[in-house]
């Protein structure tokens, strides 16, 4: 029930040919991706180098067209890593993941609470190699209504169970 726009450009030099695409959902950047097929993206400005920088310099930019309050706590939570490394750090109801191998990093947020983690409600960046490949934002999309837990285990099973006896591919 949500409406989605996909956009797909091919950008092509005498240097570089790239795909990109955006998903716009709500009429609101949802998804970017970029698929290098020749050489290396070409920027109109210089790009830092360091992948927390660039990862700062974009949650800004980013920041500055969506003015959403979550981008903020996310930035503030950036603010506070200074090195690149695997770590997770919670900070109220968002958590920070940064992931690691080799030349690829994901930097993501998550929406979190009573240990429970809701990835789709979330922002991640995926650098492969220094450029930016991927940017998801669901973290608008998505609301939690509760946490609240009304039933015990044994009833979610019988309920899970019922359920499944009435399942049919």
């Amino acid at each position: 029930g949500i409406p989605e726009e996909i956009l797909k450009y091919t950008l092509t030099s005498d240097k570089s040919e790239i795909n990109v695409d955006f998903r716009y959902r709500n009429q609101k950047l949802s998804r970017y991706r970029i698929d290098v097929l020749e050489f290396s993206p070409i920027y109109l400005q210089p790009q830092p180098t360091n992948i927390l920088d660039q990862a700062t310099n974009l949650l800004q930019r980013y920041q500055n067209y969506r003015d959403d309050s979550y981008l903020t706590d996310m930035s503030d939570m950036l603010k506070t890593v200074n090195e690149l490394e695997d770590l997770e750090r919670i900070n109220g109801d968002m958590k920070l993941i940064i992931s690691t191998e080799g030349n690829d990093v994901e930097i993501q947020w998550i929406h979190t609470s009573s240990g429970i983690d809701y990835q789709t409600k979330g922002l991640s960046f995926i650098f492969d190699d220094g450029v930016l490949e991927s940017l998801v934002d669901g973290y608008f999309l998505f609301h939690v209504g509760s946490t609240e837990v009304n039933i015990s285990s044994e009833e979610a099973i019988e309920i899970a169970m019922s359920n499944a006896k009435n399942f049919s591919w």
